[in-house]
C-alpha cells in the first residue's frame, strides 16, 4: 500500500468508513501484540494490555494528520506505545492499590500461592524502584550483560534479545545464566 492509498484510507476511516478502519487495525494489529508482550500489568492480563495497544491504534487514527506526518508505522508504534504505558502507570498508582490487591472471597483458596516464595530481588524492586535497581546491577555486571538484562526483564525473548545486542542465541542463553547465578550469590545486596 502506498502513500497516497494509505492517506485515503485514513480519511475515509476518520469519517466514519468501519471498513477503512477494519483494514487499518488489521494492518497494525501485529504492533499491538508485540508492544502488549514487552510489558506487564500488575492488575491485568497480556489481553488487557493488547485491548490497550488497540485504543492506542485507534487514538493513532483518529489524530493522524497527513498533512503534518508522513509516516502513518511510526505514528501507531508511538500512540500504542504511550497507551500501554498509561495503563501501567495508572494501575500501578496508589489510590489503585487496594483494588489491584484486592481478590474475591469466594476465589480466596484458588489466590493463596501453594507455598510462599521469598524473591528478594523483586522485593528489592519493589521496595527501591527499577533504576535503582540498574544502579546495583552496574556493580555487578559488565555493560552488555547490563543490557542482556534490560532486555530480558521488559518481556523480550533470547532471539529477540540476540537481534539487539548482536550476538548469539546461545550466548544470550548463557549470559542470563550468569546473572542469575550472580544474583543468587549476591543476595544480600537487596535485603
Amino acid at each position: 500500500m502506498d502513500n497516497s492509498q494509505e492517506k485515503d484510507l485514513i480519511l475515509r476511516a476518520k469519517s466514519g468508513d468501519s471498513e477503512c478502519m477494519e483494514a487499518l487495525i488489521s494492518k497494525y494489529m501485529w504492533l499491538a501484540r508485540s508492544k502488549a508482550r514487552k510489558y506487564f500489568l500488575v492488575s491485568g492480563t497480556y489481553d488487557d494490555l493488547l485491548q490497550e495497544g488497540l485504543m492506542g491504534i485507534f487514538k493513532a487514527i483518529r489524530d493522524f494528520d497527513p498533512e503534518k506526518n508522513d509516516n502513518l508505522t511510526a505514528f501507531v508504534s508511538m500512540c500504542i506505545g504511550s497507551q500501554i504505558k498509561d495503563a501501567i502507570r495508572r494501575s500501578s498508582r496508589a489510590k489503585n492499590r487496594p483494588l489491584n490487591e484486592a481478590v474475591t472471597l469466594e476465589g480466596l483458596d484458588n489466590n493463596l500461592p501453594s507455598e510462599l516464595v521469598y524473591d528478594p530481588v523483586h522485593n528489592y524492586i519493589e521496595r527501591e524502584g527499577v533504576e535503582h535497581f540498574y544502579e546495583k546491577m552496574a556493580s555487578l555486571f559488565k555493560p552488555a550483560q547490563l543490557d542482556v538484562l534490560r532486555y530480558y526483564l521488559d518481556g523480550y525473548t533470547y532471539s529477540e534479545i540476540a537481534e539487539l545486542v548482536s550476538m548469539p542465541v546461545k550466548k544470550v542463553d548463557n549470559t542470563l545464566h550468569t546473572i542469575k547465578t550472580k544474583i543468587k550469590k549476591n543476595r544480600e545486596l537487596f535485603e
